[in-house]
């Protein structure tokens, strides 16, 4: 039996299923994140509604549920990032077995970016080269959770 390379054909099709699974997991990251939010803020606001009436049943048991509800939502946010570099990986594999164009790529490009990030409400101002890994959908929402989870451990021991 020989190791045949996959026809073209074949590469564009796997190709296009790893850029189908990407989109998809991209949507899915911040749809989590999403209902994370509104779970936290309905817990918050119990939580806090509870201090102002003097609950003391829900004191700890909101605090670690969020706590939980984070520790959750930030697997699922670390187990999905590693998809997305694997799939990003297998992708460029793809564009370059297919001697695609490495400007035209979607995952090639991850390699070095057209366009930097620019700052907000400019057009021209550039981010620094020292702040420019910051800038990125992971960092922001591991912020997210980290911040997240500092509140819930800081209303079980502060409260």
């Amino acid at each position: 039996m020989t190791n045949q390379a996959p026809s073209n054909d074949t590469l564009r099709t796997i190709h296009d299923e790893i850029t189908r699974m990407y989109s998809a997991l991209a949507q899915m990251r911040f749809t989590i994140a999403g209902l994370y939010l509104a779970a936290t803020g309905f817990l918050a606001s119990a939580w806090f509604a509870g201090l102002r009436d003097g609950i003391t049943s829900a004191y700890y048991l909101i605090p670690a549920l969020g706590f939980v509800v984070t520790l959750a939502c930030w697997l699922m946010e670390i187990r999905t990032f590693h998809l997305i570099l694997n799939l990003e990986h297998k992708g460029a594999e793809a564009e370059q077995r297919l001697r695609v164009d490495g400007k035209l790529t979607l995952f090639m490009m991850r390699s070095g970016y057209p366009l930097q990030p620019r700052l907000p409400f400019t057009a021209k101002l550039a981010v620094p080269k020292a702040l420019q890994r910051f800038v990125s959908h992971s960092f922001g929402l591991n912020t997210l959770y980290a911040s997240i989870a500092a509140f819930w451990v800081l209303a079980l021991v502060l409260g």
